[in-house]
């Protein structure tokens, strides 16, 4: 039921809303105050069909709602602060009665139905926009100046719910968040001035009051375990409206009385600072985190480099260039190459995936392939990589790769192709050849069984063996492409021309992101 909590110098005091109510110094008033400012007949409250109005009765010293003249008669709104003299009184849509709260007494000696909250009254009924001075506003802007010292997201919580108590004067205030899909309330940060849970919550029907509402700050009686209190229900909203959660406090009957109208315009001022530095802390989160991954992927991105050769080797007879460019900071693809008094052992990799996780993966692959192949048998190898690896591997993970050991006295090549593209050897004459042999993709099936196979390098001859983010690059017909339009010059030009093309023929165009691409040229001379 409707109704009113009046502050004065003695006490504070609710009371329900009749048909019609007097406001005065007049002893017949039906709300006398003693108050030397106030008229013998100040005001009237009247309900109409659409609601309760407040009229002043031609009053010395005016009558005013939410610090605005009231000029004839004016509806009145829950939380509506009116101001008579010195006197205070907030309007109250649905003040509980007796049967259902226990918060109104019986009648008064005057006749007046209300309950005395309290006796000492410090501040009666002035809100947070206290004086002509603007005391409140004052306290706001120290708040924000501390709030604005605060770094990270956790500090600016902790401290914004305990400077949101100190502001909205309350005994429990906390900081909730939106958190999660889809989007839940989570309590981040909470303070409890009186007794029980140190967590503090909106309760579930002011924040839907505030949501329903369209984000406005909603004020409210509520009961707790000590009694009834008024609670404040502030949207917190980010610079694009977006809802990052709510702001809420609650504070007993006493001498403050409940939340009204003031109250609300400073707490609103100070959600929207709130809201600002939790975007801000967050945005220096973020960037404080990719600061860091790009630190710990420019590392892992040296650390890359420096598993695959410097420089090609010096191998009397052959040119040899390779590399490897990551789409990202690090990649999936590898290329390796040793040199021993025997023989020159080749391999070009392609974890599937981009950036870091096939980085990590890459470096497993290599750890296997260094540890195997050196067995005599390459298929065998093979197959031993193939269960190194495959006991490292996510299950949707795997990779390809071609693994070959070259004689350079007599050119031959026994090669492994492990589910990669099969490498192009181009004949001195321009013919091409494709090495096929092998088996399946690295970590796709246990005891995976590898053939090799053997060709021979002639005087003239040229090895090119690719990852798939260079062919894919030349379109649906890459291989072809890549054939007539650059590999069948191969016998022409030297490794490192033909490196430099390949790749440059290769790069991603239009500002698309491209794959990993790595290639290896060996050419004998």
């Amino acid at each position: 039921m409707p109704g009113l909590i009046i502050y004065t110098n003695d006490d504070t005091r609710a009371v329900l809303l009749q048909e019609r109510a007097t406001i005065g110094r007049a002893p017949e008033s039906d709300f006398a105050l003693p108050d030397p400012i106030l008229s013998r007949c100040h005001a009237e409250i009247e309900r109409r069909a659409d609601g309760y109005y407040i009229v002043d009765r031609g009053s010395r010293n005016g009558t005013f709602v939410n610090d605005t003249p009231v000029l004839g008669a004016r509806r009145l709104q829950d939380g509506d602060v009116l101001r008579a003299g010195e006197s205070r009184l907030t309007f109250v849509d649905a003040l509980p009665d007796s049967e259902t709260a226990g918060f109104l007494s019986q009648p008064t000696s005057e006749g007046q139905r209300g309950l005395t909250l309290a006796r000492e009254i410090t501040n009666p009924g002035l809100g947070l926009l206290e004086g002509a001075a603007g005391a409140g506003l004052e306290r706001l802007g120290r708040a924000a100046r501390a709030l604005a010292s605060c770094e990270s997201l956790a500090e600016v919580l902790e401290r914004g719910s305990h400077l949101f108590a100190d502001l909205a004067r309350a005994d429990a205030a906390g900081i909730a968040l939106l958190e999660g899909r889809p989007p839940t309330v989570i309590a981040r940060a909470s303070v409890n001035r009186g007794e029980g849970s140190s967590h503090v919550v909106p309760p579930v029907e002011l924040i839907h009051q505030v949501i329903a509402a369209d984000g406005a700050v909603v004020a409210r009686l509520v009961e707790t375990d000590s009694g009834p209190a008024s609670a404040v229900c502030i949207p917190l909203r980010s610079g694009g409206e977006r809802m990052l959660g709510f702001a809420y406090a609650a504070r007993s009957l006493g001498a403050l009385g409940p939340y009204g109208y003031a109250d609300e315009s400073v707490l609103g001022l100070w959600a929207h600072l709130l809201a600002a530095q939790i975007e801000a802390a967050r945005a220096r989160e973020v960037d404080v985190a990719h600061r860091r991954l790009r630190s710990d992927l420019g590392l892992a991105a040296l650390v890359q480099q420096r598993l695959m050769p410097a420089s090609a080797p010096q191998i009397p007879g052959y040119d040899v260039a390779g590399q490897c460019l990551p789409s990202l900071s690090v990649g999936g693809d590898y290329f390796d190459l040793s040199t021993d008094p025997d023989a020159v052992r080749l391999a070009v990799g392609d974890v599937s995936g981009k950036g870091a996780g096939a980085a990590m993966l890459m470096m497993a692959l290599r750890a296997a392939v260094r540890t195997h192949w050196q067995e005599d048998s390459l298929g065998s190898a093979a197959a031993a990589i193939n269960q190194s690896f495959l006991e490292n591997l996510p299950d949707d993970r795997y990779a390809t790769a071609v693994l070959a050991r070259l004689t350079p006295p007599t050119g031959r090549l026994t090669y492994v192709n492990a589910g990669h593209i099969p490498p192009w050897l181009v004949r001195a004459s321009g013919r091409i050849e494709r090495l096929t042999s092998g088996g399946t993709g690295l970590g796709m099936l246990e005891n995976s069984l590898y053939d090799s196979s053997i060709v021979r390098l002639h005087p003239g001859d040229t090895l090119v063996s690719c990852t798939d983010g260079v062919v894919e690059a030349f379109g649906r017909e890459g291989d072809r492409v890549m054939e007539e339009s650059l590999l069948r010059s191969a016998p022409s030009l030297s490794a490192e021309t033909l490196l430099a093309r390949l790749l440059e023929a290769s790069a991603p165009r239009g500002g698309l992101e491209g794959d990993d691409r790595t290639v290896l040229v060996l050419k004998r001379c």
